[in-house]
């Protein structure tokens, strides 16, 4: 499989190359050959050129020095820079830190008068690699196609454009249009401050805070397009790209009107713009801005960071949240180890009770090298429904969804791992620009997940099929599978969804729902019943032929329903939401012992088919030789038999008192961090294993039975172990092994949070948004 630095430098002399042509020759006459030349020409030393004076680089400077001065005792630790901009900053900026450190005002000209074609302008709107994202041959075409698309995008919005100019800060690159130097940047910040501005039109002192400004470019267009309706407008960045954010708007605003970091301001003369280093979000007042704007650094940025930074728009945003992020997850090392997690864009959700999604839709510009990020527009407004119908009227048919209406059915709104992974499952779909809707059985707690979402929920009539059913229920299943209820139909309908989902094969209320709706209808098949061979398989082809599409969560689920493959069954194996599951720093004691014993942790619901007996009897062994050791069974008894069960469970344990039997808990990832090992002992086949990719996430080794779904998540001493079912002392074997070798158990837990990014929730929405798109494509 090629790496993503391959495919990244195929796309780039390949892909790129050939749309470039073909949408090259798409263009009109004129756009063909418009002119670059003079545009991506040296424009320094000529008449357009801004520049700053010895005064305010020295401000700048200044400014640069406080900031790096204060953020050894004002950043706090979720601001510490990590992921790609760590890489950035070592790469492209220690030239521009020691000019600033230094107060070289020289080599300061030099540098930021050029600044544009420096590769230090990478990533926060330069130009840099305008020509040099393609082979040559092809970068002609390559910008008047991007170019013209821009121009385009911004003409629908705003068809008069005439006052819409890059100044010449920087020697940018560019298309000379009527003594205008038009960037393509140029063309997208026009565009956003376009949107921005009709939604403050109105607000009197409109303020607008911007995360990640930049080389200051989306400021400049809000302001010389707001024609001083605008009060101030902060900049929060690092203070690296603070700097080169102040001189390019000092350069063509004047010094008067920026104010930098650590330099006093007057309330009877605030400045047009304020440029601030990261942590100065926190001290911003409680709705101290009218809108609150990020343009693709959130999705770029470490988690951490970006949460932090969300916390505080929730307190600081007064009217409107708008961010443009991408959705594809990203996971670094630091220099030390330390590993760093992206959030993407659709986990930049403000507080449900406080805000309203207002609008989302693909983010409007995009360039072809970067098809794989898939990116989306947000816009959220506080909860005031004068708010929402502003946003509605200021982006006409922008609001409308591209995506399907989906309604999930589900069997339980309890916290399962059904249940779990149908939350984290909807969440993930919003990328894509779904609308779904999720109808319970009854209240529970997966109710409240969903709300907290922003995912809409309603309690209907469902048809469940249960482990003890009496002769009315039985009657009730017979007549759901020819017709819903009324009251189910009539909510549903209400919903209009282009598609039914039943969540599992035991809620049957799905087909005959689609049918009335006269839309398509799939199954998510996440179980292997206790029954018969012959019965299990006479029932998938009951769930075939009641279906579009089946989606199986493992080849081990497949194959117990269907005796042969099918065109219409699709394993989908479950994701899990690994932003939540962050590998912990772990690293074992040099040897186990009475106060530090192996810890272990057995965790799901109690029953006989998930053999927590063999754990307890395999510790047992350990703990009869005198191993340290210490087990964790947590999880709850749903049936009679299960409550049987656990107290057995009690019985076997009683004269240990290193083997606790624990009730279930909200949530598992405190214990993943507290155990070295799961101890995953099923005695009949998992149809998939949960909680064995939240472990391997959370960074710990995991110990399973070797039948079903965890043999497809584990390879045996590779990432794991994997032993024989119902075999205790195989069990005690493998635990004795982690006992006397704490290093090789490392090395396993190691290669488990790596395994574990297969198993991303984003890649089980991925497969299940193509396969819905093309069920319904296929239903037209």
């Amino acid at each position: 499989m090629l790496g993503p630095k391959i495919r990244r430098h195929l796309s780039n002399v390949v892909y790129v190359p050939f749309v470039s042509v073909q949408r090259s020759r798409q263009l009109a006459p004129a756009d063909r050959v418009l002119e670059l030349a003079s545009g991506f020409s040296d424009h320094r030393g000529t008449v357009r050129e801004l520049r700053c004076s010895d005064t305010a680089l020295a401000r700048i400077a200044a400014a640069f020095r406080a900031a790096e001065r204060d953020g050894e005792r004002d950043r706090p630790p979720e601001l510490e820079v990590r992921g790609l901009w760590a890489e950035w900053l070592e790469l492209h900026y220690l030239p521009l830190r020691r000019m600033l450190r230094d107060g070289d005002l020289a080599s300061m000209h030099g540098l930021l008068e050029n600044l544009h074609r420096d590769p230090m302008s990478t990533g926060v709107g330069g130009t840099v690699d305008d020509l040099n994202r393609v082979p040559a041959p092809f970068a002609g075409a390559y910008y008047r196609a991007l170019w013209c698309h821009y121009r385009d995008l911004l003409e629908a919005v705003r068809p008069a454009w005439d006052d819409v100019a890059g100044p010449v800060v920087g020697n940018p690159r560019g298309v000379l249009l009527d003594g205008r130097l038009i960037q393509i940047e140029t063309l997208r910040h026009a565009h956003h401050a376009t949107q921005m501005l009709e939604l403050l039109d109105g607000v009197d002192d409109a303020r607008i805070l911007e995360i990640g400004g930049g080389l200051g470019g989306q400021a400049y267009q809000c302001l010389s397009l707001a024609k001083g309706r605008l009060g101030t407008y902060t900049i929060i960045d690092l203070p690296e790209v603070a700097a080169l954010a102040s001189y390019c708007l000092i350069a063509v605003l004047g010094e008067a009107a920026v104010r930098l970091y650590g330099e006093a301001t007057s309330a009877d003369d605030p400045p047009a713009v304020e440029v601030l280093p990261t942590w100065c979000i926190s001290s911003r007042l409680d709705g101290s801005a009218d809108l609150v704007f990020n343009a693709h650094s959130f999705s770029e940025m470490d988690g951490a960071s970006a949460g932090y930074y969300l916390h505080h728009v929730e307190r600081v945003s007064r009217r409107f949240f708008f961010h443009i992020n991408h959705e594809t997850r990203f996971r670094y090392r630091s220099s030390d180890g330390t590993p760093s997690v992206n959030r993407v864009g659709s986990e930049m959700r403000p507080d449900p009770e406080t805000f309203v999604l207002a609008s989302r839709r693909p983010q409007t510009f995009s360039r072809p090298e970067n098809r794989a990020n898939t990116g989306f527009a947000y816009l959220y407004g506080r909860r005031d429904s004068a708010l929402r119908d502003r946003a509605l009227r200021s982006w006409p048919g922008l609001t409308s969804t591209t995506g399907l209406r989906i309604l999930f059915l589900a069997s339980s709104a309890e916290r399962y791992g059904s249940d779990r992974a149908l939350l984290e499952l909807v969440t993930a779909l919003d990328r894509f620009g779904h609308v779904v809707a999720v109808v319970l059985p009854h209240e529970g707690p997966l109710a409240d997940a969903l709300t907290n979402v922003g995912v809409e929920s309603f309690v209907a009539p469902l048809a469940v099929v249960e482990r003890s059913m009496n002769a009315k229920q039985l009657a009730r299943l017979a007549s759901s599978l020819r017709h819903p209820s009324v009251g189910l139909l009539a909510q549903v309908q209400r919903f209009a969804p282009d598609i039914v989902y039943s969540n599992t094969s035991h809620v049957i209320d799905g087909p005959a729902v689609a049918r009335a709706l006269a839309v398509p209808h799939v199954w998510h098949l996440r179980e292997i019943e206790r029954v018969p061979d012959a019965a299990r398989h006479l029932y998938g082809r009951w769930l075939a032929r009641t279906s579009d599409r089946v989606f199986p969560i493992s080849d081990a689920v497949r194959q117990a329903y269907f005796q042969e493959q099918r065109p219409d069954v699709t394993v989908v194996p479950d994701g899990v939401d690994l932003a939540g599951y962050t590998v912990e720093a772990w690293s074992p004691p040099e040897a186990f012992g009475p106060s530090r014993p192996l810890r272990l942790l057995s965790l799901g619901r109690i029953s006989p088919w998930k053999g927590q007996i063999v754990a307890i009897r395999a510790v047992i062994s350990l703990l009869d030789e005198g191993r340290p050791a210490h087990l964790r069974v947590v999880g709850g008894a749903l049936t009679k038999a299960d409550r049987t069960y656990r107290d057995h469970l009690l019985d076997v344990a009683g004269p240990h008192p290193n083997i606790q039997i624990e009730d279930e808990v909200a949530d598992p990832r405190p214990l993943y961090r507290w155990c070295d090992v799961l101890v995953h002992s099923s005695v009949q086949p998992e149809p998939f294993g949960r909680v064995i990719v939240e472990a391997m996430a959370s960074g710990r080794a995991v110990v399973a039975s070797d039948l079903g779904g965890p043999r497809e998540i584990v390879s045996d001493c590779v990432d794991g172990r994997l032993v024989a079912p119902d075999r205790p002392d195989d069990l005690a074997q493998v635990l004795r092994s982690f006992s006397r070798s704490p290093a090789a158990l490392a090395a396993l837990a190691s290669a488990a949070g790596e395994r574990a990014h297969r198993f991303s929730v984003e890649a089980t929405a991925q497969a299940v948004h193509v396969l819905l798109s093309d069920v319904a494509a296929t239903r037209k």
